[in-house]
This record gives C-alpha cells, structure tokens and sequence, in this order.
C-alpha cells in the first residue's frame, strides 16, 4: 500500500482559557489515502471542525504531528506552509464569497499571485464553472445566486490552485436535500474525474454514507471508531455509532413496542445483500433447527453500491435453543447481536 496522503499521529489541540482549559482535540491518529473521500463524523461541538483545521495547519496543534505528502507540517517555513496549503482546498457551510466580486472575480482571487495572466485566470475560472455546473455565469454576483449556486463558486475557487486535497467542513449544511444532494454528486465526480482525496465533516450520517468509504467518529475531541463505512454499519462499536447510522435509533423504538411471547428471545442481524445472503436465507438456517422464528421488522439502507439489511427477530426457545441459533447464525458469518425489549404476555 502506497505511503497515506495525510497521516494524523497523536494530535490534540487544548485551548487555554482563564478558568479552565478546554481540549478539543484529544490525542486523535488515523491515515488518509490518496483518492479516499474520508469522513469525519461528529455531533456539535465532537471538535470536527478544529481537527479539519489542523490539517492544513489553520489551527496549529498542541501536541502531536500532521503530514501531507510526506512532508511534516510543524517543520515547514511559513512560505513552505504557504506553498503546502495551496495543495489544500477548502469549503464551507456560509460560502465565504466576496460580495462586491463577479463569480469569476471570486474565483481567480486564488490566483492574483499566481504568475498566471489575466486572461489565464479567466479561462480558468471559465472551465472551473463549467465543471461545477454554472459556466452562464461568471458575470453574476453571490447576491443574485442561490445557496446551492454559492456553494458551487466555493467549489470552483477551492479548485483554482489545483489542490490535490479538499476539505469540506459542514458544506452541505444549510442547504435543502435536493441540493445537497446536487452538491455531494459534483463533489463525487471530483474524486473521480480529478482523482481528488476529499474530507467531509459532518454531523448528517446522510451526507457520509452517501459519499465517503472510509468515516472516523469523534466523541468530544476523540476517535471512538475508525474504519470502512461497510465496516461501520456491519459492526459499530458504539452507542453513538449506532445513534449515527440508523438501525440503532430505529430498532430502539421498535423493540420497545413489541409485544414478546413467553421465552422469546430478541435478535438483530445484519448483513451485506447478495444473491447468496438474503431473509430467505436466514429463515432458511434458522428452520433447520426447528426453533420458532417472527421476523419483527426489517430495515435496508443503500451504501457504497452495496444493500446492508437489519432484521430484527425473535426466537422463541430456551437458552440452549437460542445458542443454537446464534452459533448457526455466527457459522454463516452473519453480524448478529441479543437485545432486550418489547413486553411479554
């Protein structure tokens, strides 16, 4: 495997403040690989935005080291951390865009010190809108633009230094679902088209799964899971996770509401859909063993071009019934957990 594009090792940022000290970052490692779209996920206040900020060393850690190609980012000269960051994009939830510009103005301002000609620079900005979609109009100003139209300049300008790099923090945030949406395709088209590594920082589980195949957790400025996001949804770890993804808050509910036969015992299964894995498949093993089985309610949800299904059932039986299931259930490798719930009659 090829050196990561950014490894993280042992990095924490602590603000100081006059009654107390506040860490919002605490001792986080993990690597990206170049052409992975890798999201770092979190609710307010997890220290995503602070962790984005130390990549391109915006926010200087208090410990620990950043690398970028290979380069330690705590050793560079300013103008070598100045050269660095231009390989580094950036966009935001509220666009930053210059008001008194054009669209085109917005987008060549990168690239006053670039060496490039001004008639360089618009042809640049030229085929940068072309590529986000807005290529009728350079001429117009944020003011007459929509949200989603802004945050496609922002997109256009991060670009304009050729970054090999592109952090989005929240950029999706304010913007309405079919928006986000058109805003996550563009970026998608990025990774693949220009062979970008992206960052996404999110709160929205949405936004990761629809678009990352590697995604960290944070819980108040530490990692708490790091992996695929197959990985994520088949085994999380965490409370939090599972809050994050869906099936845990979901099943929550459901099981809560069941009404459980005497001796019934309740199981979560999930598993990647194939031809070979499916429901027919897990009644099929269960009935083997003659044990009772309901199936209380099913949930699929659509990632990395994969179906990952959760099934909630119940098993009516006693210990040793229900050991066999599991261990027929863990022979097919199937991702399995007991639970409790539901009320008995």
């Amino acid at each position: 495997m090829e050196d990561p594009i950014i490894s993280l090792k042992n990095v924490s940022v602590t603000f100081c403040g006059n009654e107390k000290n506040v860490t919002a970052v605490d001792h986080v490692s993990f690597d990206i690989q170049k052409g992975d779209v890798f999201g770092i996920i979190g609710y307010s206040g997890a220290g995503k935005s602070t962790l984005a900020r130390t990549i391109n060393f915006l926010q200087r850690p208090t410990q620990g080291q950043i690398i970028v190609n290979g380069q330690s980012l705590i050793d560079l000269s300013a103008a070598q951390l100045r050269n660095s960051r231009k390989k580094i994009g950036m966009i935001f939830q509220h666009f930053n865009l210059m008001n008194t510009r054009t669209v085109e103005e917005n987008i060549t301002l990168p690239l006053l010190h670039s060496g490039l000609s001004k008639v360089a620079q618009r042809e640049k900005a030229e085929r940068l809108l072309k590529l986000v979609g807005l290529a009728n109009k350079k001429m117009s100003y944020p003011r007459q633009l929509s949200g989603g139209q802004k945050q496609r300049v922002a997109i256009a300008r991060s670009l304009a230094n050729d970054p090999e790099i592109l952090i989005s923090d929240e950029a999706t945030s304010a913007l309405d679902p079919k928006t986000t949406e058109d805003i996550l395709t563009i970026l998608k088209k990025l990774n693949t088209e220009l062979h970008l590594t992206i960052i996404m920082i999110s709160h929205e589980m949405e936004v990761i799964k629809s678009t990352c195949n590697k995604v960290v957790v944070l819980n108040q400025g530490k990692v708490v899971e790091n992996g695929s996001i197959l990985d994520l949804f088949l085994h999380p770890k965490e409370v939090l996770t599972q809050t994050f993804i869906g099936f845990g808050h979901q099943n929550n509910d459901v099981i809560q509401s069941l009404d459980l036969r005497p001796k019934e015992t309740v199981i979560e299964v999930t598993f990647i859909n194939s031809p070979n894995e499916d429901q027919a498949k897990i009644v099929e093993i269960i009935a083997v063993l003659g044990v009772p089985m309901r199936i209380f309610y099913s949930n699929s949800q659509f990632i990395q071009q994969r179906v990952i299904t959760n099934l909630i059932l119940g098993i009516q039986g006693n210990k040793e019934q229900v050991a066999k299931v599991l261990r027929q259930l863990k022979s097919h490798r199937y991702n399995y957990q007991l639970t409790g719930g539901g009320r008995s009659y």
